[in-house]
Order: C-alpha cells, then structure tokens, then sequence
C-alpha cells in the first residue's frame, strides 16, 4: 500500500468516527433536552337509557337519554305485544288494528322496523320524543279483552362520527 492510499484509508477512518461520534453526541443532547408528554386517550363510552311515562294502558313521551361519554346516532325498534297475566306473550303477532301509536316523524324516520333519530345525541342529552303515545284502541275483539297492551321498546346506539362506521354499522345515514 503507497502513502497515498494509506492517507485515504486514514481520512476515511477519521471522517466515519467523526460523524458516529456527532450522531451519538446529537442523540444524547435530543434526549436530555425534549420534554417528555404523554398522550392520554379515552376509549369512546357508548351507552343510553330509555325514559318513558306510563298511565295505565296509555304509553307517552318515549325518549333515550345518552348516558356514554361520547355523541352518538340512536335508532329504536318498537314491539308492540299483547300479554296475558303472567306476562307471557299469549296472542302472538299482534294485529296492527288493536292499538294506536302516534310517532314524532318530524325528528325520527322509519327504515325497514327501525326508527332513526335524525340528530346525534351528545353525551347527557336527550332524543327528541319518539312515541307521542301508545295505547289499545277502545273497542277491542274478544281475544284482547282480557290481555295487557305492552309496547316494547329496544334501543342501539353507536358513536356518531366518523359517520362511515354508522353506515357501514346500520347501512343508513341517520343524518339525511
């Protein structure tokens, strides 16, 4: 090997240790000098409850309040059900002439059995009314004189935003 070779190895050398030597230098004074932070997440709570008043066979003001930490689409299903003293379902499918049900189709639409309020629900808030009122129509058939009118109500609730998993999840927008 001549001098000048020698010469090249040796700055090559110097030049590579130098710039792992700054690297080192420049990680270590990163380190020392950034702040820590921690990142705080909360996991979305998606939770609700059905309010509703009762006067005898009258069913009024059904209404869901969001009771999770985060805003969310609620849709509703409505079963209403003839029930014998026991309150067993005895009648079966329930003739939709026995009963009258007044919906709010101003703040819900119906789509295939469901009813979609139109607004997300922030946490602590209120639906809009759904059910004005439920009750069994006066002149009843004989099958129904003895039975209770029941109108069940069962509630699902999903985190409004980002509003493709409310699609995807419901195959509606409850929005539009």
């Amino acid at each position: 090997m001549n001098k000048q070779s020698k010469w090249r190895l040796m700055l090559i050398v110097i030049f590579v240790s130098g710039g792992l030597l700054l690297v080192n230098k420049t990680q270590a004074w990163l380190l020392a000098k950034t702040d820590e932070r921690a990142n705080q997440f909360t996991v979305g709570k998606v939770t609700h409850e059905i309010e509703e008043k009762f006067d005898k066979n009258l069913k009024t003001d059904v209404k869901i309040t969001n009771t999770g930490n985060t805003t969310a689409f609620v849709r509703v299903k409505i079963i209403p059900q003839w029930l014998d003293k026991t309150g067993n379902n005895s009648v079966g499918l329930v003739a939709t002439d026995t009963y009258d049900i007044v919906f709010n189709e101003v703040n819900w639409f119906e789509k295939d059995g469901f009813w979609y309020c139109r607004q997300p629900v922030m946490s602590g808030e209120q639906t809009a009314v759904l059910v004005k009122s439920a009750k069994p129509k006066e002149q009843l058939a004989e099958a129904y004189q003895e039975k209770l009118f029941n109108l069940e109500v069962i509630t699902q609730s999903v985190q409004s935003s980002p509003i493709e998993a409310v699609m995807e999840l419901w195959g509606v927008d409850p929005s539009n």
